[in-house]
């Protein structure tokens, strides 16, 4: 309260009078407070009690009511502001209830409703039911182990537009929803009658049995402004083979996550998406299928080969993160995230094989405009086989940068061995990235500066490919005489955070 004071009076004005009275600090305060007009009031009073949000309800009027009775003033101003009476919940007791209700006027509801057995239900029927129209968000909560008729989601919501659901398994609304105007649905733990769903713009479901595969593509196809679409721990039906919709077009959509998911229905689910807007795709199998296990991942791969790149004079960037049971790809702007069924070390080949069924799917000219890679994680070995896959399929690379140099992540030696010959290439006579000119290294270890120096002497002299004329590195340590060579080597060299320490 005292920081927005400052900020409406940064500084306190003088008076001159002949007999000053002998006012304590707090009182000088109220006296300047006194003089701000209702509406200056109102916006201090709003930024206070504003921080109190979804199921709290009840500490914010125990806020607003502290600010209430401080004077005849401040109660005025309270009582006179609808917008600072717009939260509702069948926790308050009848008294405020009634009191809040009556003072919002006609505005907007935020109304938060927990289905227990304990009374808040005839509170919904005598106070919260006959403004349900004015409802434009509503949190709904279900514990109980029974299975009532949910008689808030009954109620006539036409002006609803966001509906949070947090039930139990098992726990479901078979009856079609009435809130025409509805754009965002949350659900955890609670099933609905999928098929009155349309015209969302967020979606996220949450270990929920349903909707199956065919209830959720009709939703998609009812909500083409759709811009968010979660589900996490689901069990979609995977459609019989005969039933082959079309295609779910989403211009709009831009996160799409895909969590613990079977294999067979997300795989299906990404096939029939097309989201030529999408910037952000999340997937994790939930390791239950034994067969086909790069199915989900080829179709993930299609997604972020629909990317247009950018038009501007800026080189296109591909970056790849390896980590334990999942890998990072980024291009274009798209980002996918991909948790996969049993990659670790013990698996060799497995997360690779997956990565290269991921890469294929990318689209061609796509793969043509890349001119800068950048390597992070841990590759547990498979760093030099990484680079022929990503070779094959982007071969205008001018730029390597290479993080995470060190005991875990990649190993320097390694990489400038694969780079400095063609004959360990897959392919007669084909050098990896051939058009590299730019080299760097992010390390927290020494790097293989001699395989360094031999790969930069050897393109200079190569036909075949172009010469390596920058080196930039970050960390790990450099002995003086070999960071003079590499300056005689390349055109620019710039180390950065290097320690320069002298042989023994």
């Amino acid at each position: 309260m005292k920081r927005l004071l400052r900020h409406f009076f940064p500084k306190k004005p003088t008076f001159q009078v002949d007999h000053p009275s002998p006012l304590s600090r707090d009182e000088h305060d109220l006296s300047y407070i006194h003089a701000l007009p209702p509406e200056v009031l109102q916006e201090i009073f709003y930024e206070e009690t504003s921080r109190f949000t979804s199921y709290q309800i009840v500490n914010y009027y125990r806020s607003l009511f502290s600010i209430r009775s401080v004077c005849k003033y401040w109660k005025e101003v309270v009582d006179t502001t609808p917008r600072l009476w717009t939260g509702i919940t069948s926790s308050l007791n009848q008294n405020i209830l009634a009191m809040a209700l009556q003072k919002s006027s006609t505005h907007p509801l935020y109304v938060e409703h927990a289905g227990y057995p304990d009374g808040n239900d005839a509170k919904l029927k005598l106070f919260l039911a006959p403004s349900a129209e004015r409802w434009d968000r509503l949190g709904y909560r279900w514990t109980y182990d029974s299975n009532p008729r949910h008689e808030v989601l009954s109620l006539p919501l036409r002006s609803l537009r966001y509906l949070k659901i947090n039930g139990t398994y098992g726990a479901s609304h078979n009856f079609p929803l009435d809130a025409p105007v509805l754009d965002s649905l949350a659900i955890h733990s609670f099933s609905l009658d999928w098929t009155s769903l349309s015209g969302l713009r967020f979606l996220r479901i949450v270990e929920t049995p349903g909707p199956s595969t065919a209830e959720l593509l009709s939703i998609l196809k009812a909500s083409p402004q759709l811009q968010y679409l979660m589900l996490r721990e689901t069990r979609p039906v995977y459609p019989n083979p005969d039933f082959l919709p079309s295609v779910v077009y989403l211009p709009q959509l831009k996160d799409l996550s895909m969590i613990s998911l079977p294999i067979l229905p997300l795989s299906y689910i990404l096939d029939q998406i097309e989201a030529p807007g999408l910037q952000r795709l999340v997937c994790k199998e939930d390791g239950s299928y034994t067969g086909d296990l790069a199915l989900a991942i080829r179709s993930a791969g299609r997604h972020i080969g629909a990317c247009i790149p950018p038009q501007e004079e800026i080189p296109v960037e591909l970056w790849v993160c390896f980590q334990r049971e999942m890998f990072r790809f980024a291009i274009g702007g798209r980002v996918v995230d991909y948790w996969g069924t049993g990659w670790n070390p013990f698996t060799e080949g497995r997360r690779l094989a997956h990565f290269a069924a991921f890469v294929e799917r990318i689209d061609h000219n796509l793969c043509q405009e890349v001119q800068v890679l950048a390597l992070e994680g841990e590759p547990y070995h498979e760093g030099a086989k990484l680079l022929h896959i990503l070779h094959r399929r982007f071969p205008q690379i001018e730029e390597l940068l290479v993080k995470d140099v060190g005991d875990a992540g990649f190993d320097s030696g390694e990489i400038c061995e694969q780079l400095s010959s063609p004959g360990l290439s897959e392919g007669a006579g084909e050098w990896l990235f051939p058009n590299l000119t730019s080299l760097g290294f992010d390390a927290s270890v020494e790097l293989a500066y001699e395989r360094i120096l031999s790969l930069i002497e050897i393109r200079k002299g190569e036909e075949q490919t172009k010469t390596i004329t920058q080196l930039n590195v970050t960390g790990g340590t450099i002995n003086p005489k070999m960071e003079q060579t590499l300056r005689n080597s390349v055109e620019v060299l710039d180390i950065t955070g290097v320690r320069i320490v002298e042989e023994d």
